[in-house]
């Protein structure tokens, strides 16, 4: 089964480098359809393929370490397309670096083919990935037998992967037997193992099953897989075993990393919109007077109290860290397209600057509810074991602000995702995906 599976994700590989090739020529036909040069396309092709082969093999790098070729993901458009562009944003920034550096060593200076090149890799490589989710014969399934009794705490995922994974077939064992669920896997062409962790007769069963299944059948638990799916971690099995063993882990490498891009970012982009908060600052004192600036205080690290600055955008000083409903304390006329560019926020830079909040990480909570929530939410102090961030995983995810206890369970779900998983890959998904949404006024 290991081998199958290299097997097939090779084979992937193979189609993706094929399809990179294909854009490669389509791009140059493109480029010089309106403006010739007198020299055959097939000649142009020549030229450019062996510069253009690292820039593939970016691509197929970074989707393969972002896991842009398990079957979890191809067979959900709804993560597969989106991973896709991500990778593409990342091999093209190597592709820049790549061009720029050996630029005296290459015979072409391929710009205006360069931004072509991965508009029309886009293309059809979403292509690609839409064919392999919906045709049959393509084969993005996912078979899985899963090991849970009825009446689990997981009940309610199985039939929301059901929902979102029309892909994916899960049968459940009947016979939960060592003899029974052997003959179930030698009978079956099963790909995954789906476990239910809360049960321990299920995890002992598992423990038992003959060495060469448990070898060619990867075997995942039902909250991991949930974590897969939906991007979140499943509470209702959230533990303080758990949290010790999978979240309160130091990595000081990229936690330098991730300091050293805070700066980098943050001080020019500070210095670059300068004129836009100084004209936002006039806008708010031309239409309602004092303050302009309000200062929120927020939790931080290891709930450190802290001052965020902000352009001030409802006719009350909004910072008592309060829920805000319809009807109260209304926001201004300039706080509106203040709000809606994001120029309010634009002064957090300055707290990135200074260290109080990094660029990617859980948005921080006001100081008004969070001891209400911390005796609502289990574990919630976690939440504080990273730095809290400008935009975070629940905020380009989540699809509701907030505004009650049940939304602030939800992105606690998001957050502690995010904590888990964090990496340079993952916050660099989450710019991408803020940027996207930025530019899409659909931010939250």
């Amino acid at each position: 089964m290991k081998l199958q599976k290299n097997l097939h994700t090779s084979l992937l590989i193979g189609v993706d480098l094929v399809l990179l090739t294909s854009a490669l020529y389509f791009s140059l036909l493109i480029r010089y359809f309106f403006d010739p040069i007198g020299i055959e396309i097939a000649e142009l092709f020549n030229q450019h393929l062996p510069y253009f082969i690292p820039l593939y093999l970016f691509v197929v790098s970074v989707l393969y370490i972002s896991l842009a070729y398990n079957d979890t993901t191809l067979a959900y458009l709804k993560r597969s397309i989106p991973k896709l562009a991500e990778s593409l944003t990342v091999a093209m920034i190597l592709g820049i670096a790549y061009f720029y550096i050996f630029a005296s060593y290459l015979p072409i200076s391929p710009k205006i083919t360069y931004a072509i090149f991965f508009g029309v890799s886009f293309i059809v490589l979403s292509v690609s990935r839409i064919a392999y989710a919906k045709l049959p014969l393509l084969g993005a399934h996912i078979n899985a037998l899963v090991l849970m009794k009825k009446g689990s705490v997981y009940e309610q995922v199985l039939h929301d992967m059901w929902n979102h994974a029309p892909r994916a077939t899960f049968t459940r064992a009947e016979d939960f037997s060592v003899d029974g669920v052997t003959a179930h896997l030698e009978k079956t062409d099963a790909t995954l193992i789906v476990y239910d962790d809360t049960d321990r007769e299920i995890v002992q069963l598992l423990s038992l099953l003959p060495t060469h299944i448990i070898r060619t059948v990867p075997v995942v638990s039902k909250a991991a897989l949930h974590e897969q799916f939906f991007g979140k971690i499943f509470l209702p099995t959230f533990s303080e075993e758990s949290l010790l063993r999978d979240y309160l882990n130091h990595k000081p490498f990229f936690e330098i990393i991730k300091r050293i891009f805070d700066l980098v970012v943050a001080v020019p982009l500070f210095i670059l919109t300068l004129p836009l908060m100084a004209i936002g600052a006039v806008a708010v004192y031309m239409e309602t007077g004092r303050p302009i600036f309000i200062f929120q205080e927020r939790l931080g690290l290891g709930r450190k109290i802290m001052k965020i600055p902000k352009l001030r955008t409802m006719y009350r000083n909004d910072n008592k860290g309060e829920w805000i409903f319809d009807g109260e304390n209304k926001v201004t006329k300039v706080g509106a397209v203040l709000r809606k560019s994001r120029i309010d926020e634009f002064p957090q830079l300055w707290s990135v600057i200074k260290g109080d909040l990094s660029l990617i990480g859980p948005r921080p909570d006001m100081t008004g509810h969070e001891m209400k929530i911390r005796e609502e939410i289990d574990f919630y102090h976690a939440r504080y074991t990273v730095p809290p961030g400008l935009s975070g995983w629940a905020q380009v995810t989540q699809e509701v602000v907030p505004q009650n206890m049940e939304e602030t369970r939800e992105r606690f779900a998001y957050d502690m995702y995010y904590i888990k998983n964090r990496s340079i890959f993952l916050d660099f998904s989450i710019a991408l995906k803020t940027v996207r949404i930025l530019l899409s006024r659909m931010g939250r």
